[in-house]
Parts: C-alpha cells; structure tokens; sequence
C-alpha cells in the first residue's frame, strides 16, 4: 500500500533571521533623561510622566520622601512605587474634592436660604447676641423659614435656646413654635460644619455676655435710643428708664405688650406701618424675658431696649416712628413716676384702660 505523501512546510531555522523576524514586531524605545538641571517634584497630576521620562535614582527617593514613602528597592521597583503613589493619590483627590462639594451643597442647605443673601432675613439683629445679621461671620450664621418670613440667628444663640428650653422651642421674634425640624438641621450644619474644618462657636461665652450686658453699654444704648426718642418731637429722660428696678422692668415690658395687643386695639396694618415688616416689634418672646430665673437686671434692661428700638426706628414713616414713640413713652408712665409726672396726658391715655 502506497503512503500518503506529506508535504512538508520550511521555515527558516537560522538564528539572524529569527531575530530579524522578531525585531519587527516590536518597538523598541529608550526614554529621554533627565538632567539634574531639569529635575522638579512632580505633583499628583503629572504621574504619567514617570512612563516618558527616565529619571536617575536619585530624583526617584527625592520624590518618595518627599511623599514620605520607602526608598528602598530597584530602580523599577521605585518608579512603580511613586507611580502607583501619585496615581492612587490623583483620584484620590478627584473623589474628595467632589464629595467635599456635595458636603458644602448640604451645608448650605442646612444653614438656611438667607447665608449668602442676608437681606431675605425679617430680623436685623441677632435674639440674643444682638449682632447684625447682615455682618455676622459666616460660620456663626444659620437662618430658618417659619411661615413665610426667614429669621437669621447666631448658632451660639440659637443653641442656647435649645439647650435652657424644657417644653418646645418658641421663635424669639414671632413667641410660636418653631418647626419640628429646627434643632436636627441646627445640629447637622454644626457636624457638616467641622467636616469642612470651619471654627464654629456652639455655646454662649460668659465673658463675651457680660460684655454685651455691662452698665457702660447699657447707658450709652439708653442715651442712643432715647435722644432719637427726642428727634421724633418729644420729651424724655434716659433715668426713667435707667431708674428701672427688676420688677419695675417686668412690668414695663407687659405694659407695652398689653397697648400693643389690646389696649390700643390697633389693626394688623398699623402694626405693620410702626413695625415693618412683620408688625411685631417684641423680638425676644416677653414670657420668656420676664419669667427667667436669671437675676441680672442688665439682661433684662438689654432686651428691652431692643423691643424699644423695634418701636422708633422699624416705622415705615416719620409718623409711623413717632407713633410708636408714643406707646414707648406711654408705657413708661405707667412704671415711672417722674416720667408720669413729665407727660401727664400720656398718662391719662393709658392709665384709666388698664382699669379694665
């Protein structure tokens, strides 16, 4: 039987064209030097030059301790290192900076609609502190929407009233209760707030209280108060106010919220003429003035006069300020006797209503 004839294939076994062959399937590229001259730490986002460039080792442990990582190993072994490091550490970054950007979007939401636009605040100043909200630092800043008015607070403050509260929360400016979520987006801007490393005051200091209460700031915001008191055509006199001992302050505080309530019987658009926008000029709820355990007198005489300033200088007219004057002065009367004695007709206007 006849065998198959196999036809055999040849192929060239010579060493020199084995290696010709295989040179011409690979590209063979030596990378440019770097000169001493030349050499600078490369930053996260240069790390593929470490693929172009072919630098001494040297350069190579001069970057890795810069990084702070290990100099020990190959030449290969440390360019891989610094590659990986500065590669690892470039998306690293990509991923913290948008992440930090989603933080500062939920903080910014946290504090509230009126942080980067403060004329949207119905209040001027803070409940407590008495800052302008207008120029208070960023970081203290917090504002929050009850109803349809947004009220700006320093956090400091805003914490406080929390932490001394025993049965709900009541907006200092408007005395109702403030929304259920107040306290949880309080706190979350607090915590949002040290992720991003910003210094935030959570508690009121002493020292900065007794300051803000202290006698001499005290008289010089009477005399302020009561010579624009003048300017709108009256009469005054800074002692029946400075004369004023604690209960005599209680009670003129419930004087003036009693003709601004009930006695005066004004209409809600009058109220909002003396004291716009929001027709209410008692910006610390007047229970919790008169009711607390604290004895300072000066704490009590500081909040009063913030009331008194909402009355002469929140009108929307000259009449409108002069108005609120009057209940200022009339009120007054009923608690001063030189005051009373000084302007009688106020006296009597008010005097023979608290009979009822």
């Amino acid at each position: 039987m006849q065998q198959p004839i196999i036809e055999k294939r040849h192929r060239s076994c010579s060493k020199g064209e084995i290696i010709e062959n295989d040179i011409e399937n690979v590209t063979i590229s030596k990378k440019p030097s770097v000169k001493d001259e030349n050499f600078s730490i490369l930053n996260e986002k240069n790390y593929g030059i470490l693929k172009t460039m072919n630098y001494k080792m040297v350069h190579l442990k001069s970057m890795l301790k810069y990084y702070k990582q290990r100099v020990s190993g190959t030449k290969r072994e440390l360019n891989e290192r610094l590659y990986n490091y500065l590669k690892h550490s470039h998306y690293a970054i990509k991923i913290q900076k948008n992440f930090r950007k989603h933080v500062v979007e939920l903080w910014k939401k946290c504090k509230g609609s009126a942080l980067l636009k403060r004329d949207l605040c119905t209040n001027e100043n803070d409940f407590f502190t008495l800052e302008s909200v207008k120029t208070m630092n960023i970081s203290q800043f917090i504002s929050f929407q009850d109803e349809n008015f947004v009220y700006g607070f320093d956090i400091s403050s805003i914490n406080e009233l929390f932490k001394n509260s025993k049965f709900g929360v009541e907006n200092p400016f408007t005395r109702k209760k403030m929304p259920t979520n107040t306290y949880l987006l309080l706190k979350r801007a607090i915590q949002l707030q040290k992720c991003l490393y910003m210094d935030v005051q959570e508690d009121i200091e002493k020292d900065e209280i007794q300051d803000i209460h202290s006698n001499e700031n005290i008289h010089h915001r009477v005399v302020d108060l009561f010579s624009k008191i003048d300017n709108l055509g009256n009469y005054s006199d800074v002692n029946w106010f400075l004369s004023l001992n604690r209960r005599q302050l209680n009670r003129y505080i419930r004087e003036l919220h009693d003709i601004w309530n009930y006695r005066a019987q004004l209409t809600s658009d009058v109220k909002k003429n003396i004291c716009f926008p929001t027709g209410n000029p008692f910006s610390i709820n007047v229970n919790y003035l008169t009711e607390s355990e604290s004895t300072n007198i000066n704490y009590v005489q500081y909040y009063t006069l913030d009331i008194i300033n909402n009355f002469i200088t929140k009108g929307k007219s000259q009449d409108d300020k002069s108005l609120g004057a009057f209940y200022v002065l009339s009120a007054l009367t009923l608690v001063n006797n030189d005051a009373a004695h000084a302007l009688p007709w106020l006296y009597e206007s008010v005097s023979h209503l608290a009979n009822f």
